[in-house]
């Protein structure tokens, strides 16, 4: 019996697939075998990998939580005890809060400029609707926001595309519910975080974000709510804020988006 202790060394996603690797037993094997289910310790799958150090496991569900352990066996096909089990959620679909088709999602809660549709050819290969955003002066700042999946958390990463048209300092807040009560976490385009240990938590995104282009925004909310008070819990993701300065089209928008955290 080959006695071997087997770890898993990485894993990578894609859609319905996970690709586990694993190191190498420290006693003589030919091969590894990878079991798997969806319930700890109860492994209804299995699979031969040979004698490579990693596997592909097709068909997973989206959302589904699976366990996986690996074991070695020799020349004989004695094999070794279970490795430490691995468990991974595969993420679920990302949930489109807005793709910029349609501007009366949004509502107005300061200020007096605009948010409507327009097309934009830079934001994909083909163009596509964008939302753009403005207000009535370069020291005017006007807010709209859209409400996000509420108390469904199973969604924690945010994603967003934006455009700066005026390099003013347009922002982004996504307001959450927390265990010690509602958290503004704010997303400046600045190059330096200050965070902050009550309502009003502020990352920066980068000054290059005001370049002009096209930039993709993605943010994990409980890694963000944690950084900054790693005893506070999100409870809830409940509106995502644009707040804009400039007159005219000042800031593009769009596909604005929930996914599972990996």
């Amino acid at each position: 019996m080959v006695i071997a202790s087997v770890f898993f060394a990485q894993a990578m996603v894609w859609a319905g697939q996970l690709t586990l690797a694993w190191n190498p037993s420290p006693s003589p094997a030919v091969g590894y075998r990878l079991y798997w289910g969806t319930s700890s310790g109860n492994y209804s799958q299995s699979a031969n990998a040979g004698n490579i150090d990693h596997y592909t496991v097709d068909g997973l569900a989206e959302g589904e939580t699976y366990y996986f352990v690996v074991t070695a066996y020799d020349i004989s096909e004695n094999e070794s005890d279970y490795s430490e089990e691995l468990s991974y959620a595969m993420p679920s679909s990302a949930i489109v809060i807005e793709d910029g088709e349609d501007a009366t999602n949004w509502v107005k809660t300061s200020g007096s400029g605009l948010v409507t549709s327009i097309f934009d050819f830079d934001v994909s290969e083909s163009g596509s609707d964008v939302l753009a955003f403005g207000s009535t002066s370069a020291t005017i700042l006007s807010a709209y926001r859209v409400p996000l999946s509420g108390s469904d958390i199973s969604n924690k990463n945010i994603t967003w595309k934006c455009k700066y048209l005026q390099a003013l300092n347009s922002f982004f807040v996504v307001n959450i519910s927390s265990t010690f009560g509602a958290r503004n976490i704010y997303y400046r385009p600045l190059d330096t975080s200050t965070l902050g240990a009550s309502t009003n938590i502020f990352y920066g995104i980068g000054i290059a974000m005001k370049d002009g282009a096209w930039h993709t925004v993605l943010r994990n909310l409980q890694a963000d709510l944690k950084a900054a008070q790693p005893t506070n819990n999100l409870l809830s993701i409940n509106y995502f804020y644009v707040y804009v300065y400039g007159s005219g089209d000042s800031l593009l928008v769009d596909d604005v988006s929930l996914s599972a955290t990996e």
